[in-house]
């Protein structure tokens, strides 16, 4: 499984991607648990409001919104892609 960071997740990660073998089930909150292990208070500062995902904050598995999923207990399996990003607007 590989997260690919965007935006300043990747600048707070200082790199595009973290790789992580899925030998049992874990779901998106287990593995931003493990991120936020690895990266630090900043990182978790900036996706988490009150425990939950911040709303300047877009997770995509496999390229699929995970509220349009399971949220944050949405399975991951070794062969996915999450992508963490920031949401951005323009006009």
């Amino acid at each position: 499984m590989i997260v690919k960071f965007y935006g300043k997740f990747k600048k707070i990660c200082q790199t595009k991607s973290y790789k992580l073998k899925v030998i049992e089930d874990i779901n998106i909150k287990e593995v931003i648990n493990l991120i936020v292990d690895e990266y630090g208070r900043e990182f978790e500062d900036i996706i988490y409001n009150n425990n939950t995902i911040s709303k300047k904050v877009l997770i995509l598995l496999n390229n699929t919104n995970i509220y349009h999923q399971e949220g944050l207990e949405t399975t991951i399996k070794d062969n996915d892609i999450v992508k963490i990003l920031p949401v951005t607007a323009g006009g």
